[in-house]
């Protein structure tokens, strides 16, 4: 992470989870499941966050999701 303020945006996935923002709706599920990958130390469990946000039914039309 270029910004240098990892445990704030660990703060931040982990606020977003905490607010049950996933069970909301595919659409805010990505980006709580993106953060969490994006600050996770682990270099497989990374992936695997990053490979179950881009699988969320319709992900690939959601511009978060980096395509298009």
């Amino acid at each position: 992470m270029r910004t240098g303020r990892e445990a704030e945006a660990a703060a931040h996935a982990a606020s977003m989870r905490a607010a049950a923002m996933p069970e909301l709706s595919p659409r805010l599920e990505l980006p709580v499941l993106a953060g969490e990958a994006l600050t996770t130390r682990g270099g497989e469990e990374s992936v695997v966050l990053f490979e179950r946000a881009l699988s969320l039914p319709g992900a690939e039309q959601m511009p978060v999701a980096g395509r298009g």
